[in-house]
């Protein structure tokens, strides 16, 4: 009988269940990592296309606040782009101050707290998707006009004869009195000083200026930005002067709400009749021997001489630091108009004010 023979074969028998017993548990334990490892990495790759997806809609807000630093957001807008990553995204601009709805729950409509821009956009990556919205407000690089004339030179002299007035009462656009929001009759900032101006004046002359307070009507502002004013406006400008004797012309019409920003670089003179509303820069003096009738801020940085013409302003006049005389004889009529101050910085903004976005639901 072979006995060697039955004892191999029962050797080989425990040896194959022993390897059983060993790489059967190991073969699950692999199976099971590989299982776990295939469904971390399903979960990486969605939350990758995820990110990628937020990241899309986030330059879909940047693209948008492109177009708003350029005056080009417009109510209605769609942007749509595909990115070299393979995403894509959608962004639709909506007006909420101009769309009749209370957007805020304050029982108004399209109120000055809704004058903003509603980004909304959705960003794609395969098959994952993030929506987000942002929202623009407006920002004028004008500064607030708080004077019915402002002196960035305290020092300049001042001459107002003849029929000249100029008036710090807030009036309606074309005349009248709203009743509120007065300001000074003249101005200056703070290098300067009311009892500065007030040498400037003779006693006839203090009480041509009306306004806030009454008769000398004087006070200190806030300094503005004259050079970030004055190159924004070059920029933004719908009409350029090119000629320093300006024979007239119609820039804009105030009671059907249209205004320009109109720009001179260097003298400039008015011998003919300008009308217009919205935005007058002049680089260097500002003389007028014709007539000008403007609604809105005229900023001169050099001197002012209104001293044979007729001249209407409702709203604000600006003198620059480089002006060294306001020559207001001949008709120099200068009143302070909220409503013209708006027409100005209206034109000499954007929506641009951003303060981040939030993320809302995909459906």
């Amino acid at each position: 009988m072979n006995t060697t023979g039955k004892q191999a074969r029962r050797e080989d028998g425990f040896a194959s269940f022993g390897l059983i017993v060993v790489v059967v548990p190991l073969l699950l334990l692999v199976g099971t990592y590989l299982q776990t490892m295939t469904g971390r990495n399903q979960r990486l790759q969605t939350e990758i296309g995820e990110e990628q997806a937020l990241l899309a809609a986030e330059s879909g807000v940047d693209v948008a606040l492109h177009y708003a630093r350029l005056g080009q957001l417009y109510d209605g807008d769609t942007y749509a782009e595909s990115l070299p990553s393979g995403s894509r995204f959608v962004a639709n601009a909506d007006h909420l101050g101009s769309d009749g709805l209370d957007n805020d729950g304050d029982s108004s409509v399209d109120e000055t707290d809704e004058d903003v821009f509603q980004i909304i956009v959705s960003g794609t990556h395969g098959s994952s998707q993030r929506r987000i919205a942002a929202y623009l407000g407006f920002t004028s690089f004008l500064a607030d006009v708080e004077s019915a004339v402002t002196l960035l030179n305290p020092y300049a002299d001042i001459q107002i004869a003849g029929a000249s007035r100029v008036n710090g009462r807030n009036h309606h656009i074309g005349g009248g009195l709203v009743g509120s929001g007065d300001t000074y009759g003249i101005a200056t900032i703070p290098s300067g000083s009311v009892a500065t101006l007030l040498t400037k004046l003779t006693t006839t002359e203090r009480t041509r200026v009306d306004g806030l307070g009454g008769s000398p009507s004087l006070g200190l502002v806030a300094t503005p930005d004259i050079n970030t004013i004055v190159a924004e406006s070059r920029n933004a400008a719908h009409f350029v002067l090119t000629n320093r004797v300006v024979a007239g012309g119609n820039y804009g019409n105030a009671n059907t709400g249209q205004g320009y920003i109109v720009y001179r670089n260097g003298d400039a003179q008015i011998t003919g009749n300008l009308r217009g509303a919205g935005l007058l820069v002049v680089t260097g003096d500002l003389m007028i021997t014709g007539t000008i009738n403007w609604t809105g801020i005229v900023l001169v940085l050099g001197k002012i001489n209104f001293g044979a013409g007729t001249a209407q302003v409702y709203g604000g006049t600006i003198m620059g630091s480089a002006g060294n005389l306001l020559d207001l004889r001949g008709t120099a009529d200068l009143r302070f108009s909220r409503a013209g101050v708006n027409i100005a910085r209206n034109l000499a903004g954007r929506y641009v004010a951003f303060n981040g976005w939030q993320e809302i639901s995909v459906n």
